[in-house]
């Protein structure tokens, strides 16, 4: 039942969007919103995002932090560390908030995460309060799925918007880094 309905309505079919949406809803409910005890770092970019949270994660560890972590290839909270063997970039709307819900849980000030552009487009990250975001760069790698470069790279944007929306907790500052080196920057500030 579920592939019709994923046939009769793709990816960026409007339910399919608003189904999303919904989902991540009860998710952030369901989990009481952890990311509002966190500071959260959102990375985006088509390569790179796995290294510039590891890199990330070291540094606030080295600055005496506790830190969790969900990348394609590992996910952290704590001293904690085990292999992403779904290697989904961006977790699903429950699993990223269970995940950010035992940040808290642990002790964790920090929660360090990747943004794809799918996620983007299908809300995995709504309910996440993000503090920084950072843009690594952009490629033509993943195209076939949002049409044309335009479409990735707004959906890549769509954390940059969703910084500026997101509430102010006390004593923290809401930060962009972009890789100005890269072509598509400009978008980006």
């Amino acid at each position: 039942m579920i592939n019709f309905l994923r046939k009769i309505f793709p990816d960026t079919h409007p339910i399919r969007l608003l189904y999303h949406k919904a989902v991540a809803i009860v998710a952030a409910i369901y989990y009481r919103f952890p990311s509002s005890r966190l500071r959260v770092i959102a990375v985006t970019g088509t390569n790179g995002k796995t290294t510039t949270c590891s890199l990330i994660a070291q540094i606030l560890e080295a600055a005496g932090h506790k830190v969790g972590v969900t990348t394609t290839v590992y996910f952290q909270v704590g001293d904690r560390k085990w292999t992403n063997l779904t290697k989904q970039t961006t977790q699903g709307r429950f699993e990223l908030q269970r995940m950010l819900r035992q940040m808290v849980d642990e002790g964790c000030s920090h929660a360090v995460i990747e943004a794809s552009s799918h996620a983007m487009i299908q809300s995995r990250l709504w309910g996440v309060n993000v503090d920084t975001a950072v843009f690594t760069n952009l490629t033509r790698d993943h195209v076939e799925y949002h049409g044309s470069i335009e479409a990735y790279k707004e959906a890549k944007g769509m954390l940059f918007d969703k910084l500026n929306r997101s509430s102010r907790k006390s004593g923290v500052p809401k930060v962009f880094v972009v890789n100005e080196d890269d072509p598509a920057s400009e978008y980006f500030l």
